[in-house]
């Protein structure tokens, strides 16, 4: 039937029916009479808003099932469909008529939620996606909340079930899968709307009865902590109006594939989430006072929303406790977990319920995986410690990330959740995984030393490993990442931290008696000592240093300490000494093929030839350093030269080839991320 004509018939039913006049019912409902009349006669198609058809409907004084077929007969949602979108019903809301009828039908429905989560707080982006999700469908809507113990899936669903509450009239069933046998579950659900299947004593049977039951049912079903699909293949229900929410940390059960997934991870820093739990707890005054203190024990708990409750909840309910002191305590036990355990809340007894799960292979490798101590870390690295082939660690891989063991980093890297780290590393035993990371990030920035880019991706694990080192008195790695580490510290600027490291370097060589590496650090602490200005100190370093590689007989390492004595002699106004001491040290560096020591020389001898005003022979010297670097691929030293070509340029007046070379070094510089030079470049340009 045309939808004009059946809403006139309809309307003018009602009307007839009230016994009011058409100026009655302007009266009551506030709509123009002759808005009225051309409705009745059809002369529109159907009122323009759901507002004024909610008006006439209340004036007419309709019920339930009439304002719904009056609804519909003018093209708009039932009642039911509006209540649906609607979280309460205000005393002065245009439902507000039908609003005990609505009541009264909710209160008969079963809703068999867990008690509701009152220091519940963000997710708001998931919270709108989730109730839009389970809203809108047309048919059975299956959203899964998936991520690891602890991470608050259980608190998300109830949230989002309290809110929907009044959306679905046939309640909220709710089932904690992982603890509950499926024939009570199914018992349950059909006990809920009357239905004794107690009769039915095989799955199959009693599962399709209660299917039967729930097909015409406009439910929201949560099953919480879902571990397999065998767990499900019984429960959810038929397609048609129900709603449903799983929950699991296992990202791989092929019953919910097509669902809308959302993977809930830590909350995040920068929203300020974990403060706003520690004051629901807490309260506000002592989370005001010692705010840094709460932000810092976040960090320490990796933001994880079950460690958060339990420590808001120790400091609020035993006596004594400063968040400062409950600060130094997790920061001094080795056992961090230990410390996160309130009545029946236990981080480690929620980790141990997944670890159960895993198969020996997995758990020997999750376990391994906690001897990285860096941000994250690589498939290669992993499958080197953990001495297992790399095809072979992806699929490992690929099961603990769907398992919520482990997170995604970046491309091809991945990290652990610094309680999970915990974790793992109080099951580790022996050595043999320590010595192998150690070796394994050692050799890294012995092999990529001159890319300060991909060192830069590894910092935070070698800087472990070199921790690590030392304190398992790994002498000679120790010395040896130290070394080849100091590259990057020296490109990066980060000066001080090279400086603690090269001091423990040369302890740990000096007690050795490893004359090379003592001598390589005392010149990298000259070159340091230079950098803050204390050349008194710089020069007694690479004097001791020359001594050393004179003993030793190394060119190499006399060409680096004499190139650093005529860089210190030069910035005390000696260009003379300055000048012998670099073309000592370029012929020892062209004699033993130390082509970045030539590069670097031949920089400063350049540099001199400026100074001396003999532009020729400078020119000379950057032009042949940058032959030897792009012959011999250093590109530091190339990008350094560029800029000293580009100084001399401009003292000539070259203005266009000077920047011309600034902007192909700065480039460079940013490239390869050469902070120490890039503010140079700038300021030159």
């Amino acid at each position: 039937m045309d939808t004009e004509v059946q809403f006139a018939d309809t309307l003018k039913k009602y009307v007839k029916a009230s016994k009011y006049s058409l100026g009655q019912l302007s009266q009551l409902s506030g709509i123009p009479k002759t808005t009225i009349a051309n409705w009745i006669q059809g002369r529109v198609k159907r009122p323009r808003t759901l507002d004024d058809l909610l008006k006439i409907a209340a004036a007419l004084h309709l019920n339930e099932s009439e304002t719904s077929i009056l609804l519909q007969a003018g093209a708009y949602p039932s009642l039911d469909e509006i209540v649906m979108h609607r979280e309460t019903i205000d005393v002065d809301d245009l439902l507000a008529p039908w609003a005990n009828a609505i009541k009264k039908r909710q209160q008969s429905a079963p809703f068999q939620a867990l008690p509701n989560v009152p220091y519940f707080v963000g997710r708001d982006r998931e919270i709108q996606a989730l109730k839009k999700t389970l809203l809108e469908a047309e048919t059975t809507a299956l959203c899964t909340i998936q991520g690891m113990a602890g991470i608050g899936k259980t608190a998300l669903a109830l949230h989002v079930a309290y809110q929907l509450r009044p959306c679905f009239p046939d309640g909220v069933l709710w089932a904690g899968v992982n603890v509950t046998d499926p024939m009570l579950i199914l018992s349950a659900f059909a006990n809920a709307y009357g239905h004794n299947v107690s009769h039915y004593t095989d799955l199959g049977s009693r599962s399709q009865v209660v299917r039967g039951i729930l097909a015409h049912k406009r439910a929201l079903i949560i099953f919480d902590d879902v571990q397999d699909s065998d767990e499900l293949e019984y429960l959810l229900p038929p397609t048609g109006t129900c709603a449903v929410i799983v929950t699991t940390r296992n990202n791989h059960l092929s019953m919910i594939i097509g669902s809308r997934r959302f993977q809930i991870k830590e909350l995040s820093k920068q929203s300020g989430d974990a403060l706003r739990l520690f004051t629901k707890i807490v309260g506000e005054a002592q989370v005001k006072k010692e705010k840094k203190t709460f932000e810092e024990i976040a960090d320490l708990l990796g933001h994880l929303p079950l460690a958060l409750v339990i420590v808001a909840s120790r400091l609020a309910y035993e006596p004594g406790w400063l968040a400062s002191d409950f600060l130094a305590r997790l920061c001094a036990t080795k056992k961090t977990l230990d410390e996160l355990v309130y009545d029946n809340k236990d981080v480690r007894l929620s980790f141990d319920l997944s670890y159960g799960t895993l198969s020996s292979r997995q758990q020997a490798f999750f376990t391994m995986l906690g001897i990285f101590g860096g941000e994250d870390f690589s498939v290669e690295a992993a499958a080197y410690v953990a001495q297992v082939p790399g095809h072979e660690v992806h699929d490992i891989i690929r099961d603990l990330y769907s398992l919520s063991f482990i997170q995604q980093s970046h491309q091809q890297r991945y990290r652990l959740h610094p309680l999970l780290q915990s974790y793992a590393q109080e099951k580790l035993q022996g050595r043999e995984y320590k010595d192998r990371m150690i070796d394994y990030f050692v050799e890294f920035a012995v092999e990529f030393q001159t890319n300060i880019r991909t060192v830069e991706i590894e910092s935070s694990n070698i800087e472990y490993a070199l921790k690590s080192a030392y304190e398992c008195q790994k002498h000679t790695a120790f010395c040896q990442g130290v070394i080849a580490y100091y590259r990057f510290l020296n490109a990066k600027g980060l000066f001080t931290v090279a400086d603690e490291y090269l001091k423990k370097a040369k302890q740990v060589a000096a007690r050795g008696n490893d004359r090379q590496r003592l001598a390589v650090s005392l010149h990298y602490l000259g070159q340091i000592r230079d950098k803050f200005g204390d050349f008194a100190q710089a020069g007694d370093y690479l004097q001791e240093a020359l001594q050393l590689a004179q003993q030793i007989e190394s060119s190499a390492i006399m060409s680096g300490i004499l190139t650093n004595l005529g860089v210190l002699s030069a910035k005390q106004g000696d260009l003379n000494k300055a000048e012998i001491y670099w073309q000592q040290a370029l012929a020892n560096a062209y004699q033993d093929d130390k082509y970045e020591n030539v590069c670097a020389i031949l920089s400063n001898l350049g540099s001199v030839a400026i100074m001396r005003g003999n532009f020729t022979k400078a020119k000379a010297y950057f032009e042949e350093g940058l032959a030897v670097a792009a012959q011999w691929g250093h590109a530091f030293h190339a990008t350094y030269l560029s800029v000293n070509l580009g100084n001399l340029m401009q003292k000539q007046g070259d203005y266009d080839q000077a920047k011309d070379l600034y902007e192909k070094a700065l480039t460079q510089a940013q490239e390869r991320g050469y902070i120490s030079i890039i503010s140079s470049i700038l300021s030159h340009l």
